[in-house]
């Protein structure tokens, strides 16, 4: 993995050395995509699998508030598609189609957590069970279900393939000609701790799982569901809770 690593930088750098280059797409994540193409990788996916030679990599802005997204991966449950279960049982209506239900938030496992107006949710690390449980609560606090979860097995799975090592690139951006141009200023490279560190993070309240489940609106597939990636997050911040750096 290491010579992957240098393998990466060299590349980062001749890419570094470009400046600043127009974006190939348009919107959220327009950076990542340009870096990706750079890279030789034409099209964006969601496979769950590692971006370059077992390297995940995140592009992040200088100034970016958000968490970073480790990985997604749907839950499971007694629904062959557990994640609508959960969204037409949970959701609230969507602003251009109240008779579709969208659900928006963001769960961790110290704290119940309202999305919405009528439930709460909150996350349970279950070492008995080896899973992990997505509870439902009501606005009272009163336990609905205790249904959907992800098996210790499948995380493990999803982790060792996709975030085991991982590079961060920051990245600048700004307008030209009314275009969006990046420049990509530095690489860092990091080793995952442990699976059990991982878990740990969860308990602790520092990974969270971010829900985005919202409907098409495009003619085609208006009103579908378009799950935007229910999966765990984190604070750049907390990275080194996560992961070791690897100096390269």
């Amino acid at each position: 993995m290491y010579e992957n690593m240098k393998k990466l930088k060299e590349e980062f750098i001749k890419i570094r050395e470009k400046g600043w280059i127009k974006g190939v797409s348009n919107g959220f994540g327009n950076g990542g995509r340009t870096f990706e193409y750079l890279l030789g990788k034409k099209e964006a996916d969601d496979l769950p699998v590692a971006d370059y030679n077992g390297i995940e990599i995140k592009t992040r802005a200088y100034n970016s508030q958000y968490k970073m997204s480790l990985f997604s991966t749907v839950p499971d449950g007694p629904e062959l598609f557990e994640i609508k279960r959960i969204v037409d049982t949970y959701g609230f209506p969507a602003r251009e189609l109240k008779s579709a239900n969208v659900l928006f938030g963001n769960v961790n496992a110290k704290e119940k957590s309202f999305i919405g107006r009528h439930f709460q949710f909150q996350l349970e690390v279950n070492y008995s069970d080896k899973r992990i449980y997505l509870l439902v609560f009501n606005k009272y606090g009163k336990l609905i279900e205790r249904r959907s979860f992800w098996s210790f097995e499948l995380l493990r799975e999803r982790i060792e393939i996709k975030i085991n090592a991982m590079a961060i690139v920051k990245l600048r951006g700004r307008y030209i000609n009314n275009e969006k141009y990046f420049s990509y200023h530095d690489i860092i490279f990091y080793r995952l701790k442990s699976f059990d560190t991982f878990l740990q993070l969860i308990e602790g309240g520092i990974i969270t799982l971010s829900i985005k489940i919202d409907i098409y609106r495009d003619e085609r597939r208006f009103g579908n569901i378009h799950d935007h990636g229910t999966g765990f997050q984190i604070d750049e911040d907390d990275l080194q809770l996560l992961f070791d750096r690897v100096d390269i």
